[in-house]
């Protein structure tokens, strides 16, 4: 009997193969996926709060606190207390972690290349607006849930 075929399974499979080829990459500058998640939201956001940065990219605040130390350890990022809320620390990139975004980002074009190789220009639209739509839905579910 064949199992009933699951949304999961082919986003499992999906996920599993990108953090693979992006470890491969991102390993030599010492920089694990949800690291590079953190450099990424900080290039195009500078100056988040510790956080902002963990809700916004969905780590518990514990996980986001390790990340940012050890990116901070690694030179990176650096943080500073906000000027007018001095419980909040702002985390800031280093000219080191804001030019490692520019060297990674092309490998990342280069891995979305090969994964949507046999989509149509409008197919690849298609997957965009499911998946966009997909994560709408949960955004909402989780907002529900708090």
């Amino acid at each position: 009997m064949r199992m009933p075929e699951s949304i999961g399974t082919h986003i499992g499979f999906i996920f599993t193969h990108s953090r693979l080829f992006a470890e491969k990459i991102l390993e030599p500058r010492h920089v694990n996926g949800s690291r590079f998640a953190f450099l990424l939201a900080l290039y195009y956001e500078d100056g988040l709060s510790q956080e902002r940065l963990s809700r916004q990219l969905n780590y518990s605040k514990a996980t986001g606190t390790n990340t940012v130390r050890s990116l901070e350890r690694d030179g990176y990022v650096y943080r500073e207390k906000d000027k007018e809320d001095r419980r909040i620390y702002r985390v800031y990139l280093t000219e080191k972690g804001r030019n490692t975004i520019p060297e990674i980002t092309p490998i990342l074009y280069e891995w979305n290349h090969i994964l949507l190789s046999e989509f149509s220009n409008e197919e690849k639209d298609q997957l965009f607006h499911l998946l966009k739509k997909a994560r709408e839905s949960l955004e909402k579910y989780d907002e529900e849930q708090q």
